[in-house]
C-alpha cells in the first residue's frame, strides 16, 4: 500500500484553491471590480435592491475540469502544475463573467435599463442616454463613483478614438453636467431615505 499524507494534500489543495481565487478575481476585469465574499452553505441567495424589493435566486454552477495523464506524472513538475492551475483559472473567470454578464442583461431587461441603438454606432446621445436610466452612485467630493463600461475590444477601440472629441464638445458637456445634477440630487435622495441598521 503507498503511503497517505492528508497533511500535505490538504495544503497542497489550500495552495491551489487561493491560487485559482486570486487568479480568477485578477483575470476577469469584470470581476475585480465586484464585491464578492465566501458562502459556506445554501442553494439560493436573495438580493435586496435599493428600492427595497427583494429577489430569490438559485446559485449556478460554474465548474472547469483538470486532469493529468497517468503517462505524464512521472515527469509532471510543479511549473507545469502551475501552468494547469492557471489555464483553469481563465476558463473559471472567462465562465462566471459571461454569466454575470448574461445576469446582468436580463435584470437590466427587466428594469428597463436598456438602450438599444438599432445598429446606430455609439454617440454621445446614446451614452447619455444609458446614464439617465441607471442609478448613479457619488463619493464623498460629489464625483460620480463604480461607474464601469463594460465593452468588446472592437467598440472600445471606437470609444478611445472619439472620447476627445465628445469630450471637446460645450453641448454634450452642458448635457453631461445637467444630468449629473439631476443624478447627484437623486443619489442624496437615496441615501436620506436609507435606513441604518441597528
Amino acid at each position: 500500500m503507498l503511503p497517505d499524507f492528508p497533511a500535505t494534500k490538504t495544503e497542497l489543495k489550500k495552495a491551489v484553491t487561493e491560487r485559482l481565487r486570486r487568479w480568477v478575481h485578477g483575470e476577469s476585469t469584470l470581476l475585480s471590480t465586484v464585491r464578492h465574499f465566501m458562502v459556506h452553505e445554501g442553494d439560493s441567495f436573495t438580493i435586496q435592491r435599493s428600492d427595497g424589493t427583494i429577489e430569490k435566486s438559485p446559485y449556478q454552477e460554474a465548474a472547469v475540469e483538470i486532469t493529468i495523464d497517468k503517462a505524464d506524472i512521472a515527469t509532471f513538475t510543479p511549473q507545469a502544475l502551475v501552468e494547469k492551475i492557471d489555464k483553469m483559472a481563465r476558463e473559471m473567470a472567462e465562465k462566471t463573467s459571461k454569466m454575470m454578464i448574461e445576469r446582468l442583461h436580463h435584470i437590466s431587461e427587466e428594469e428597463g435599463q436598456v438602450v438599444d441603438a438599432r445598429g446606430k454606432p455609439l454617440s454621445p446621445d446614446l451614452l447619455l442616454e444609458a446614464l439617465e436610466r441607471m442609478d448613479i452612485d457619488f463619493d464623498k467630493n460629489g464625483k460620480p463613483s463604480g461607474l464601469h463600461m463594460l465593452v468588446g475590444p472592437e467598440l472600445w477601440a471606437r470609444v478611445q478614438a472619439k472620447a476627445a472629441e465628445w469630450e471637446a464638445d460645450p453641448e454634450f458637456q452642458r448635457r453631461r453636467i445637467e444630468m449629473l445634477a439631476r443624478k447627484r440630487e437623486a443619489w442624496r435622495d437615496r441615501q436620506s431615505r436609507r435606513k441604518l441598521a441597528d
